[in-house]
């Protein structure tokens, strides 16, 4: 009914003029707001004033007062799906932001008061930029309206950006969110030109403690003339670089202090001349944090190499009771060397048919060690058979009478069969280790 009375092209008369329509639109717009006691624009006084707003969005769309009262309820409607209460425990009104000195510093309050809300950055920072397209904090003069060139919107839309990234950023290292913090420093607030791979950090420090400045500093400002010194990236970038973990129990590691070395570096190309003696002690605090967990870990490294170095019993070592045996002991695998003479020699010392040292005197062990253990009776066998032999020629007669040479022949025949057992196995284990036996033996 008021736009088909006030604003309708079909009336030969018109009421009031479109600009006292306008106003009064607003006036009545706003005092619904002023009264809403949520900021959810479905309910109450909130969802009555942008009643108002979208019935007339059609006819006063374009004009500035309408599109900062369209940012103003979106940024209203956003803030209320967090929790916010201001001091002495007053809820969040709407009217609150309208005024407020600093609209803005109620996202830190956000922050403050809900928990992991640092992670929804994109949505607070929509929240900042609609409370800038409001014209807030309004001008001095009540009901003046400033109109601002486009390329200033933008300049205060993105200090407005780089601000609530700086509350993220600190609200996620409160929370001892480190990575979080590290991503939006690098990717939020990083200069597009800045290319913090291009100079290690030591040539970074030596330029900044001659120049005052980095050369790359100098470019990077030179592209930004038409803005304002930002104020902001390198106070993150120092403040997360500086970051220590509250909790103790988590000892630092080598990529976090590489990220807070790259930070600190960051902060060392934008920060004013004064500010890089503080900035430089961090990064000689990080560097020797480096230092000595790269120190540590190489000693961790070598202890443990040295530790199974030092093992008594190895895979392939040949120990009997922790000691090697002597034909292995100092000598190297596969070259134990000819055999001098005296121990295995047999035939002088020199001779043409000696056999290597070790590989048949390895092979006439394990022989005679079978012998012994397969052949328990050989010894007794032999003693006997010694004996028979020289009781044989006296008692000759005897034996045959009395039948004993039954026995004497079983004696023989286990002697015999043992000697062509081991003699056997000598020859056998020789043939394979490749050892020739001298004749004779």
């Amino acid at each position: 009914m008021a736009i088909k009375l006030y604003l309708s092209d079909q009336l030969a008369t018109k009421h009031l003029p479109e600009g006292d329509v306008q106003r009064v639109v607003l006036a009545k717009a706003m005092e619904a707001y002023d009264g809403a006691s949520n900021g959810n624009r479905t309910r109450g006084g909130m969802k009555k004033a942008n009643d108002i707003i979208n019935a007339y969005k059609p006819k006063f769309g374009q004009s500035i007062p309408f599109r900062q009262a369209i940012s103003l309820l979106a940024a209203t409607h956003a803030l209320s799906f967090y929790s916010l209460k201001l001091q002495h425990g007053v809820p969040f009104q709407p009217v609150t932001i309208r005024v407020s000195s600093d609209p803005i510093g109620l996202i830190d309050k956000v922050l403050e008061q809900n928990a992991g809300s640092y992670s929804k950055l994109d949505d607070l920072i929509e929240i900042a930029r609609n409370l800038v397209a409001a014209g807030l904090p309004p001008s001095e003069e009540e009901g003046k309206v400033v109109e601002v060139s486009k390329e200033e919107m933008a300049r205060r839309k993105t200090e407005a950006e780089r601000r609530v990234t700086f509350m993220a950023v600190e609200a996620a290292l409160g929370e001892d969110d480190f990575e979080t913090a590290y991503s939006y420093v690098v990717n939020r607030l990083t200069p597009s030109g800045a290319d913090l791979t291009a100079s290690t950090p030591a040539k970074t420090a030596q330029h900044a403690k001659s120049n005052g400045r980095n050369s790359f500093s100098a470019s990077s400002r030179a592209t930004k003339q038409e803005q304002v010194e930002d104020d902001v990236s390198w106070r993150a970038a120092f403040l997360a670089g500086r970051f220590r973990p509250s909790t103790t129990s988590t000892p630092p590691t080598l990529r976090r202090l590489e990220q807070r070395t790259e930070l600190l570096s960051l902060a060392l190309l934008l920060a004013p001349t004064a500010q890089l003696t503080d900035i430089l002690a961090a990064w000689r605090r990080c560097e020797e944090e480096m230092t000595a967990l790269q120190t540590s870990q190489q000693q961790a490294v070598d202890e443990f190499d040295d530790h199974a170095d030092k093992r008594s019993a190895l895979p392939g070592n040949f120990t009997i009771s922790g000691e090697q045996p002597e034909m292995v002991l100092n000598q190297k695998r596969r070259e134990m060397g000819l055999m001098t003479g005296g121990t295995g020699g047999g035939g002088g010392g020199t001779g043409e048919g000696e056999v290597p040292m070790s590989m048949f005197d390895l092979t006439r062990s394990a022989a005679s060690a079978f012998s012994r253990n397969a052949f328990p009776l050989r010894a007794g066998s032999l003693a006997q058979r010694s004996t028979t032999e020289t009781e044989g020629l006296e008692g000759s007669v005897e034996s045959l009478a009395s039948g004993g040479s039954g026995e004497q022949e079983r004696v023989r025949k286990r002697d015999m069969v043992a000697n062509a057992v081991s003699g056997g196995l000598a020859s056998g284990l020789g043939w394979v280790l490749g050892a020739t036996p001298e004749q004779g033996r």
